[in-house]
Parts: structure tokens; C-alpha cells; sequence
């Protein structure tokens, strides 16, 4: 193989490398993060859950980029995950059950994802009320 034909060869190589090194970081990006709706409520449970939009389509049997994800609840209009919170396990969407809760009160629930990275990123806030009240 003669010298011009090595260096084309190394050229396309790395090309490729470079390609597939940003196209596995631009597949990993989360885009967006909804927070499904409270349901299954009852005196001191509920159920919630999240879906993940990718920035560019990933495989559905990894999780790319994401450490952690789950649902966050509070009785304050803005949970994190500095409140309390259940870590769920599936990709692209998930569900949790919320347990503990106190009935006849107002909450606050919303999906969360921390990246790799440390990045926290939350979804939109949903409120629900358990039944019952606090006097029963």
C-alpha cells in the first residue's frame, strides 16, 4: 500500500471515529421531560410517572446519558429531589408509586433525570389531592 493510500485509509478512520463519538453524545441528550398525571390516588398513595424525549431517537432498551430518574413530591408548589422521591427504571417512559402520603392534603409531583453529569432536570409540575380528610 503505498504512503498516500495509508494516510487516506487513517484520514477516513478517524473521520468515522469523530463521527461516531458525536453522534453517540448528540443520542444521549435529553430533550424534553414530561410528568405524567397522578392517578391510582388513594388516602396514601398515588401513582406518577415521566417520559423522556431524546434529542435525536435512541434505543429504547438503554438509558443513555442518565443517571437517575424518577419522581419527586412535595406539599410546597416545587419538589426536587431534595423532597421526597422514588427512583424508577425504565427508558423512555416510567412510572413509580408515591407512598407515605398524608390523605386530604394537596401534592405536588413531578418526574425528575439527573444526567451523568450531575445535571437535574425536571419535568412539568402536576398537583393532586389525596381523599379523605385529615379530621377521619
Amino acid at each position: 500500500m503505498s504512503k498516500i493510500s495509508k494516510i487516506s485509509v487513517l484520514i477516513a478512520g478517524l473521520f468515522l471515529l469523530a463521527f461516531n463519538v458525536h453522534a453517540q453524545k448528540t443520542f444521549t441528550k435529553v430533550k424534553s421531560l414530561k410528568t405524567v398525571s397522578a392517578h391510582q390516588i388513594n388516602e396514601n398513595s398515588a401513582v406518577s410517572g415521566g417520559i423522556i424525549t431524546m434529542e435525536l431517537p435512541a434505543a429504547t432498551d438503554s438509558s443513555p446519558d442518565i443517571k437517575q430518574l424518577g419522581i419527586c413530591w412535595s406539599m410546597n408548589s416545587n419538589p426536587t429531589v431534595d423532597d421526597s422521591k422514588v427512583e424508577a427504571q425504565a427508558f423512555p417512559s416510567y412510572s413509580a408509586k408515591l407512598t407515605n402520603l398524608i390523605k386530604g392534603k394537596t401534592y405536588f409531583v413531578r418526574a425528575y433525570v439527573i444526567t451523568k453529569s450531575g445535571e437535574k432536570i425536571y419535568g412539568d409540575v402536576k398537583s393532586f389531592q389525596t381523599p379523605g380528610s385529615v379530621n377521619d
